[in-house]
């Protein structure tokens, strides 16, 4: 009884409500962490628990599904921290409707516990974003052949313009683009790949 009288307190389940929205958003920008996914979960099932419990305003239930959705959206839409932002605000007026008319005026949401989460809400919630738009802005790292792009290799072969190059102590079958004919022992760089074929040039002397 006591554990439901806590929970049946407005203040206590939307707490746990942004507690929730916060640790599952950190489980979606950071996958695997899983300790964010377990609690924001228990903090969302104890606090629809709490909510089932009080007289919620359709209004108030709307406006914290729109702010949930839209910080779900961040973690995939590379919006700068618009849609977090939106979605903060969404919740924060949610928090002040949460309660319809016919509540006591003692059991609604306190506004200044509404407005302190919202900003302690938004601040990290736009700091993620902006981490994670950082980061998927970054081009993919080169694998494979196209690695290799750029670096200098070793004639070991004459090529002419076919033969055989030594790069990172592994030989690989290379053509020479620009001259007709390279002698072995000069340094060349890799312009290019058809598939196990490297493409190479003379490196220019300085």
């Amino acid at each position: 009884e006591a554990l439901f009288a806590w929970l049946a307190d407005a203040n206590v389940a939307y707490v746990l409500m942004l507690v929730a929205i916060l640790a599952l958003f950190v489980e979606l920008t950071h996958p695997g962490a899983m300790l964010p996914g377990v609690v924001g979960v228990l903090s969302l099932v104890l606090a629809l628990f709490g909510f089932g419990m009080l007289p919620i305003s359709g209004m108030g239930a709307v406006l914290l599904a729109v702010g949930v959705g839209l910080l779900l959206a961040e973690v995939w839409v590379v919006s700068g921290g618009v849609l977090g932002l939106g979605g903060t605000a969404a919740v924060v007026m949610g928090g002040l409707l949460l309660l319809n008319g016919t509540a006591p005026p003692a059991l609604e949401v306190n506004r200044w516990l509404v407005l302190a989460a919202g900003f302690a809400m938004g601040v990290p919630v736009l700091l993620l974003a902006r981490s994670v738009s950082r980061l998927r802005r970054l081009k993919p790292p080169a694998e494979g052949v196209e690695a290799l792009i750029g670096q200098t290799a070793v004639v070991r072969t004459d090529l002419e313009p076919t033969g055989t190059v030594t790069l990172h102590g592994e030989i690989w079958q290379a053509t020479v683009e620009g001259a007709a004919f390279v002698t072995i022992g000069e340094p060349v760089t890799v312009v290019g790949a058809d598939g196990f074929l490297l493409r190479v040039t003379r490196t220019s002397s300085v």
